[in-house]
């Protein structure tokens, strides 16, 4: 039978040793008290069992320092860089860039659709996604790259690089081409949908 003098008089834990019931107890005994106003207003007011916990609790909630603003959703997010990562991951897996150099196009799709100014980010070498997706081959993400306005003047981009080859040049030239033919293609279906319209009022 264990020894009243290792049992928690708080909840009636029974400790292996008085040490242990010793760090039990500060559990309990919550001496450390948040100094900012709007956690002493709080029922109970927000108090920590150890000094080490007290300050993660203020870095993370009243820490003066700017924050970090998420280039993709323009989110406000605690300074520290780990946050950010752990965010990036979580919530943009990467962004636009880490989809295009995995080859994702359902995340590259749903980006530009939630996202439309990601199409113009660029990765720490300042390559764009379209720069990217061209350099790896994939075919269908510079196509919707190219449906979504990005500008199919960054060929000239590839040129200065020294980074297009015959296949780069040869898919630039097919999205580019089947970006000129669709804005052809509305703009022959517009001229003919015009002149019916004016041949119905002559008749």
């Amino acid at each position: 039978m264990m020894s009243k003098d290792v049992t928690c008089e708080e909840c009636g834990k029974v400790c292996s040793s008085r040490h242990t019931l010793w760090d039990h107890r500060r559990n309990h005994v919550k001496k450390h008290l948040c100094d900012n106003t709007k956690c002493q207003l709080k029922t109970p007011p927000v108090r920590f069992a150890t000094t080490k916990d007290l300050q993660r609790h203020q870095q993370v909630h009243h820490h003066s320092r700017k924050k970090r603003i998420c280039s993709h959703c323009q989110i406000e997010l605690a300074w520290r860089l780990d946050n950010y990562k752990r965010h990036l991951n979580t919530y943009h897996n990467g962004g636009i860039i880490a989809a295009v150099c995995k080859g994702d196009e359902e995340v590259v799709r749903w980006l530009l659709v939630n996202f439309p100014g990601c199409a113009n980010k660029r990765d720490g070498g300042k390559r764009t996604p379209l720069f990217l997706a061209a350099s790896l081959g994939f075919e269908k993400i510079v196509g919707l790259l190219l449906d979504n306005g990005v500008d199919i003047e960054e060929r000239s981009l590839l040129i200065r690089r020294g980074a297009e080859t015959n296949y780069k040049t040869r898919m630039l030239d097919t999205a580019s081409s089947r970006a000129l033919m669709d804005w052809d293609y509305h703009k022959d279906s517009d001229l003919s949908r015009s002149s019916q319209d004016f041949a119905s009022r002559g008749s």
